[in-house]
């Protein structure tokens, strides 16, 4: 990933990955744009593929958790983090940021 301390932003290309179980997954293109914060950083993304079935099928996946959902964030160069993505807007944007609650 990126050393947060040493830059301003980082955009990036990736799937959210939500797991079931080790047999069942479901996951979705996004690009998205993250900035450091004292915390880690935050990101705004929005879906690859702006099709309602891609963004309806992201709302659903954080309804089931609450309104936010519990991903993981694959990375083009391999990385792999968790995330807690906000339900996305009809446009297909969303908030994202690092880490799951404890």
């Amino acid at each position: 990933m990126w050393n947060c301390s040493r830059v301003e932003s980082y955009g990036a290309r990736g799937t959210l990955i939500w797991v079931l179980n080790s047999a069942t997954s479901v996951g979705v293109e996004v690009h998205f744009v993250a900035r450091p914060t004292d915390a880690g950083w935050v990101a705004q993304g929005h879906l690859v593929d702006l099709n309602p079935d891609s963004r309806d099928g992201l709302a659903l996946l954080c309804d089931l958790d609450g309104g936010e959902g519990y991903f993981e964030l694959d990375l083009e160069d391999g990385s792999v983090l968790e995330v807690t993505v906000a339900k996305p807007s009809l446009d297909g944007r969303f908030q994202m940021r690092e880490g799951w609650p404890a």
